[in-house]
């Protein structure tokens, strides 16, 4: 029953530090996209609940290790500690290491967007430059259930849109509007 116990407060803490990190964070918006929205254009991006999750999750791995690290210095006789002190300090950079591979991974979940207007579609990937398709290179167009694809003439994939992002429905209806327009396939 305390195990029990012990994972719902576990689970209970991390929740409370995501909806945090997303009250407090969640609504800032990059100046990429900003600069996108006053161009005219529709962001499309994954919701950012995970990314908020990942980051709690360094947050709360960085904290145990350094109570643990508190608790150990505080505790221990000096000769532990003597003995210890290459250990300690590696537990410690374990830990820090642990928060920026989490900072990284929110930052890279967030930074990933597609922007769309009536000529083009920017897509734009954390760490890499940003790639513009335009709808006349667009050849076809496979819509699935929860999954559109867009490929360019010669059946080369250019796209794959998750149907989780946001503005989904008006990706696909825009798409299929232009590449209709231009002579493309769209398949159902």
């Amino acid at each position: 029953m305390q195990d029990r116990l012990l994972k719902i407060g576990i689970l209970f803490v991390i929740f409370l530090i995501a909806w945090a990190l997303q009250a407090v964070f969640g609504k800032h918006r990059s100046k990429k996209q900003t600069n996108m929205e006053n161009n005219g254009s529709t962001v499309a991006k994954m919701p950012s609940g995970g990314a908020f999750i990942l980051l709690a999750l360094g947050i709360i791995a960085f904290v145990f290790v350094n109570i643990f690290m508190f608790i150990f210095l505080t505790v221990a006789p000096p000769e532990a500690i003597e003995e210890a002190g290459g250990m300690a300090m590696l537990c410690e950079g374990l830990g820090v290491f642990i928060l920026l591979i989490c900072i990284f991974g929110f930052y890279s979940i967030r930074a990933n967007m597609i922007a769309f207007d009536r000529e083009k579609v920017t897509v734009c990937k954390a760490f890499r430059a940003d790639q513009v398709i335009l709808w006349e290179t667009v050849g076809s167009i496979d819509m699935q259930d929860h999954l559109c694809i867009l490929y360019d003439r010669n059946r080369k994939v250019l796209l794959r849109v998750n149907a989780q992002v946001e503005n989904y429905a008006r990706f696909c209806q825009t798409a299929k509007e232009r590449v209709e327009s231009m002579g493309g396939q769209v398949k159902w």
